[in-house]
């Protein structure tokens, strides 16, 4: 897995563009991010909230600029990309079922926008993942993930990573008969984690037996 954050989470973290390493929302590449100065605007209000300092970046490959700003909150400075929208890039296997595609789509359209809701969809595909590539089919994702972690299909790192992100947000509290759909707070990181590890389902249910097959494929044609 790999360790980029979205630039939009590497701003927040960061404050500034100078030497920030993100993946870059114009190329989809991963770059380390040019600063190209900063303007104190005194009294501008976004989404209701005092902006007082705007950050200008690029990034070196394409060129593609990006905005930030510094926003007030509760007296506390947070730092918030105003521009580009930031996705993640397309991961998703060849042969991926269109409805499993269309919904991890969403999660990574929305994740800048909405990490709540970037969570839910990657959740809810994980979780039709898990059914239908591991027929492991329970009252709850929680329970369904407990059982794949322990499946010999999945990859040691990909298990670790699963069991992880079933604690996010400490999904076992929350009673619920289908929890891919709970509504549980979680920070952008957690977001892009949970994306992150649907990636790497993908990668072991989807990818390498695409793989296995074509090599074998290829053996059984010289015989």
């Amino acid at each position: 897995m790999s360790d980029a954050l979205s630039l939009s989470s590497a701003f927040a973290g960061q404050g500034s563009f100078d030497g920030l390493r993100a993946i870059c929302p114009h190329c989809g590449s991963l770059a380390v991010f040019q600063s190209m100065g900063s303007a104190n605007m005194g009294h501008v209000l976004i989404d209701g909230y005092l902006a007082s300092i705007f950050y200008q970046g690029r990034c070196p490959g394409c060129f593609g600029i990006a905005l930030g700003v510094c926003l007030i909150v509760e007296d506390e400075a947070q730092h918030r990309l105003i521009w580009p929208h930031s996705v993640p890039p397309d991961r998703s296997p060849s042969g991926l079922d269109p409805e499993y595609k269309s919904i991890y789509d969403q999660a990574r359209n929305v994740l800048d926008m909405s990490p709540m809701a970037s969570a839910v969809l990657a959740r809810r595909c994980l979780q039709h993942v898990i059914r239908e590539k591991l027929g492991i089919k329970k009252k709850n994702l929680f329970d369904e993930i407990a059982e794949a972690v322990t499946r010999p299909e999945l990859s040691t790192p990909t298990r670790s990573a699963l069991d992880h992100v079933r604690k996010i947000g400490n999904w076992g509290a929350h009673p619920v008969e289908d929890q891919a759909s709970a509504i549980i707070e979680v920070t952008q990181e957690d977001a892009e984690y949970t994306l992150q590890v649907l990636e790497l389902l993908f990668q072991d249910l989807y990818a390498v037996p695409q793989q296995v097959a074509t090599m074998q494929g290829k053996i059984q044609k010289k015989k």
